[in-house]
């Protein structure tokens, strides 16, 4: 049977003669033939056979039949060179001629329009959504590389940003033109989602900069004590100072609490010197690297090595004793300064040396000048109480003042006081080298 596509000579006989229909008017007939009468003829229809396929046809894809005559892959709807997977095997019919599917797979979106990705994001062509698409920005909500991914969750730990909570990306479509979708259903909280080792349920390393769980917190301060250690002052906008952040009880700004071994202030001290004199009591010598011997470590001028001062009741240098020594039993006629013994011996502050040598402040009331005193710097032995050495301090013969200030300390002596009358008010500084003797006095007029 000739193919309905063939011209070839036609002659038609009847039973009286017989008709010879030339190849130009045989071509004529044929333009104007239309065998399904769907107004194409059969020259130009691929399908003279079937009224529902002709040129301009509507295409109704993915059912293998080449409806519009165009030639064209009936899987490959948006023309981007590539067919849902499910349709890599199959043929497209067009005439009496099946053309086999040459195209790959991988196309996820094979609709002309493309989907609507997240608010705000740039526009995405269906001829750019296939397996072979050479980017897939993240954050638009449009699986571009049909790997069928969530969109939001690049680094692929299972978890998204707080931003893209809820949100869902298109991976594809169903046969009818449905969307299909994954995701919006990961919990939030990934605050770098370019590692899959950051998000809220990763275990925290500390010290390396990195936030691995998320948490917002300082990477430095593994006790949550608001400090740092010294070693990471410049990586932290934290204070400093922390030296132990595995306790969070443990930090510069801590109470300090004595011998139990531990530094809560962080501030380098032994922990068994609460008085910080630099001694500590003898019950906790074996845990101390200070000297110990410390009789009062609530008193940091009572240490085995401090000077003890006359007629302080305290025993300062943990001796036992409070070597105090009392006044009214001196023989005060043994200074030669004194004419007779003073009526009255005003001991008006006092100090000592390294030397043991303790200073009074003595009243001569035995002068017959107005209101005349001697202020004698008395030097005593410190282990018998003898006298060991004395200077008159200065001559007054006025009224002197209660404000008397006499320090002793190494080998100097340094004294004041004022005087004064009904006129005039002078102030009085002495300053004594106790090894030379040299004495330095000063009257100076205040009024």
């Amino acid at each position: 049977m000739p193919n309905q596509h063939s011209l070839v000579p036609i002659i038609l006989c009847t039973l009286a003669s017989c008709t010879w229909i030339s190849d130009a008017r045989l071509t004529e007939k044929s333009q104007i033939l239309d065998r399904d009468n769907d107004g194409i003829p059969f020259k130009e229809d691929c399908n003279d056979e079937d009224e529902t396929i002709y040129p301009g046809a509507t295409e109704i894809f993915y059912d293998g039949i080449d409806q519009n005559c165009d030639r064209a892959n009936d899987f490959d709807q948006d023309g981007d060179g590539r067919v849902p997977t499910e349709f890599v095997d199959s043929t497209t019919t067009t005439g009496n001629e099946e053309l086999p599917n040459l195209l790959p797979g991988g196309d996820c979106w094979d609709l002309p329009d493309p989907p609507t990705g997240v608010e705000g994001s740039a526009t995405v062509q269906s001829v750019d959504i296939n397996s072979g698409a050479a980017d897939d920005p993240p954050y638009d909500g449009i699986d571009q590389n049909c790997d069928g991914k969530d969109d939001f969750d690049v680094d692929g730990d299972g978890y998204v940003g707080d931003e893209y909570a809820g949100i869902e990306t298109i991976i594809g479509h169903d046969t009818d033109g449905n969307a299909l979708t994954t995701g919006g259903d990961l919990p939030s909280g990934d605050c770098n989602d370019l590692n899959n080792a950051i998000n809220i349920d990763q275990p925290e390393s500390w010290y390396n900069g990195i936030d691995e769980n998320c948490d917002g917190l300082d990477d430095y301060d593994a006790d949550f004590d608001g400090y740092v250690s010294n070693d990471y002052a410049e990586f932290s906008e934290l204070p400093s100072g922390d030296c132990d952040d595995t306790d969070e009880t443990i930090h510069p700004d801590a109470i300090e609490s004595y011998y139990d071994g531990v530094d809560q202030n962080c501030d380098g001290l032994d922990d068994y010197d609460a008085d910080l004199d630099g001694f500590t009591p003898s019950q906790y010598a074996s845990l101390s690297t200070l000297p110990s011997e410390d009789c009062d470590d609530a008193d940091p001028e009572v240490y085995p090595e401090a000077i003890e001062i006359l007629n302080d009741e305290r025993d300062l240098d943990c001796d036992g004793t409070a070597d105090s020594m009392a006044l009214f039993d001196i023989e005060w006629t043994n200074f030669d300064v004194l004419s007779t013994t003073p009526i009255r011996v005003e001991q008006l502050t006092a100090s000592a040396n390294d030397d043991a040598v303790y200073v009074a402040f003595l009243e001569d009331v035995s002068s017959t000048s107005n209101g005349g005193a001697n202020p004698l710097a008395i030097g005593f032995n410190f282990t018998t109480r003898e006298i060991d050495t004395y200077f008159n301090w200065a001559t007054i013969p006025s009224q002197y003042t209660d404000g008397i200030s006499i320090t002793v300390r190494d080998t100097d002596f340094f004294g004041a006081f004022g005087e004064y009358n009904s006129q005039d008010r002078w102030l009085h500084l002495t300053a004594r080298n106790l090894d030379s003797g040299t004495i330095t006095h000063r009257r100076s007029f205040v009024n």
